[in-house]
């Protein structure tokens, strides 16, 4: 297996996005307790590019579908009031997906894309109860700077075409929800667990109709439980 590679250097306005965003994160710690909570979070992930997906591989004769991925960072909530609140991430995400099918000597192979962005979500939420148990739900867009992208290809299967990974766009912009609630909420308040979606608004690549799509579980830890 090698590995193309695209190195793509972030942009002034996103260097500024990112500055703005560590700076929101760390002034947290000095505001009230009653407004402001941080937290980290990871999440497994499924990811597959959906729309027009079938011209990265035009000779295919096998199948894309999704591929596994991580992502994780830390985020800030500010409260609005007692049950809603305002929520700011920096987030790495692996984005992408894979082609498999049978190779020239009739073995299953593949090829692995892989899409890597740094990412700032800003979402709205709610809170609410069902029985004893607390839910959140968030929502709102997210800005993706993508920073490297990777084709991990087999050599051996003589393709006679790959993947042009050149032709990505540098940003994502995506729509994101989450629902998420308390793992254990009888001992501690700062441990959630939840499923998350995102899928890109506009076309991820500069010729083709293609988006992220993105699911998967999080969890994530609360530094102080305030809503």
């Amino acid at each position: 297996m090698n590995v193309i590679g695209e190195i793509k250097i972030m942009n002034i306005p996103v260097i500024i996005i990112f500055i703005l965003s560590i700076s929101f994160v760390f002034s947290s710690a000095t505001a009230q307790k009653d407004f402001f909570v941080g937290g980290v979070f990871f999440n497994p992930n499924g990811l597959e590019i959906k729309g027009d997906k079938y011209v990265l591989w035009p000779s295919s004769t096998g199948t894309i579908w999704g591929a596994g991925g991580l992502s994780g960072g830390i985020n800030v909530k500010r409260n609005i009031s007692r049950d809603t609140y305002m929520s700011l991430e920096l987030r790495y995400i692996q984005k992408g997906s894979i082609y498999e099918y049978v190779n020239s000597n009739f073995m299953l192979a593949s090829e692995v894309l892989r899409l890597n962005y740094m990412e700032i979500p800003l979402q709205a939420g709610i809170s609410t109860k069902a029985g004893k148990t607390k839910f959140y739900l968030e929502t709102g867009p997210g800005i993706g700077k993508m920073f490297s992208s990777d084709l991990k290809i087999n050599q051996m299967s003589n393709l006679s075409t790959h993947p042009d990974i050149s032709r990505f766009k540098s940003m994502d912009i995506s729509w994101i929800g989450s629902l998420k609630f308390h793992l254990n909420p009888r001992r501690s308040d700062n441990l959630l667990l939840g499923v998350r979606y995102s899928f890109s608004i506009f076309s991820i690549h500069k010729s083709y109709k293609l988006y992220n799509n993105v699911y998967g579980i999080q969890l994530e830890y609360l530094f102080k439980q305030v809503f």
